[in-house]
């Protein structure tokens, strides 16, 4: 599939992640192209599902200081008694009351079979959601890990780095 992306799809793909509000005609005037062709080759990355959907980024450090919170982000690992599934177990974590407060969640291999992020209110609310998820039948251990500061937060790799990875195969 990505065979069939070219260098001005991923123009396209860089100029929306910096900025997933830009319009047709703004990409256009940036690229030298049609806004037509922005539109049937955005149209056809979103047919493709290359793009599944617009967002904004929040800065929920200081959304939460605009209503006078702060977030406590914590990362935890979860190790899963032999026998166990871990989708089982996942779904349960997804039934606790603190779910909304997770970021992300990993099945994951290594020591622990489930890696997570989550912001938390405060550490109470950290204690509530450790304590929640080490009740679920099959988790052995909950292993919570204080964030300390955040220094890159992204869900993965830039446009610009899978199009030269594409070029270089080339």
């Amino acid at each position: 599939m990505m065979d069939s992306l070219d260098d001005v799809d991923f123009r396209i793909l860089e100029i929306l992640e910096r900025n997933a509000r830009a319009s047709f005609r703004e990409i256009a005037m940036e690229l030298g192209i049609g806004v037509s062709t922005v539109s049937r080759r955005i149209a056809a990355m979103e047919e493709m599902d290359i793009i599944s959907g617009y967002s904004v980024k929040l800065n929920y450090e200081k959304l939460a200081k605009e209503v006078g919170l702060n977030f406590f982000p914590i990362c935890f690992f979860i190790r899963i008694r032999p026998g166990y599934e871990v989708r089982r177990v996942i779904e349960e974590i997804a039934g606790t009351e603190h779910f909304e407060g997770i970021c992300y969640i990993y099945h994951v291999a290594g020591d622990f079979e489930i890696a997570a992020m989550a912001r938390c209110l405060d550490r109470k609310e950290t204690t509530r959601l450790v304590e929640s998820i080490s009740k679920i039948e099959g988790v052995e251990r909950v292993t919570p890990h204080a964030v300390l500061e955040t220094y890159k937060e992204e869900v993965g790799p830039k446009v610009s780095v899978l199009r030269k990875l594409k070029n270089s195969k080339s």
